[in-house]
């Protein structure tokens, strides 16, 4: 009987705890803070930018982009809806729906992966100038 009881305290006080800090608690500075990212395999940057749960990615910014709706169902869990575009890449992806954890944040960045697809992972980088990454997204393009 005591070995249960050691072995029920072990479950509740230690291994539960250690899954359930997996992941950040808090991911404010992760909502809705103009930011870009880019993925492994992916030879450009994507402007994201914010107007209230709107989101905008641009591919190549005001030309290329999709427009979004970003709802967050918890601190660090967000769902995206892509409602149009306006890119030859993602054609026929209006209706979309993809969830994502957070799975690290800090002052400068927070990674992610998509829960459906979880091979799908990335980090998104928060803008200090907007200006400055459009301009440096226009010159990659361009090269």
């Amino acid at each position: 009987m005591a070995k249960v009881i050691v072995l029920f305290f072990a479950l509740v006080f230690v291994i539960l705890p250690i899954k359930e800090n997996r992941f950040p608690k808090n991911c404010k500075p992760a909502h809705y803070r103009n930011a870009y990212f880019t993925q492994e395999g992916m030879n450009f940057k994507v402007i994201i930018e914010y107007f209230g749960e709107i989101q905008y990615s641009h591919r190549l910014y005001k030309k290329y982009y999709m427009k979004l709706r970003k709802t967050w169902n918890s601190s660090c869990v967000y769902t995206t809806e892509i409602l149009e575009t306006h890119d030859p890449y993602l054609v026929g992806q209006k209706g979309m729906i993809d969830t994502y954890q957070i799975t690290n944040i800090t002052d400068s960045y927070y990674d992610f992966f998509n829960i459906n697809k979880p091979e799908r992972k990335g980090r998104v980088y928060f803008l200090d100038s907007l200006d400055d990454m459009i301009e440096q997204q226009r010159k990659e393009f361009q090269e």
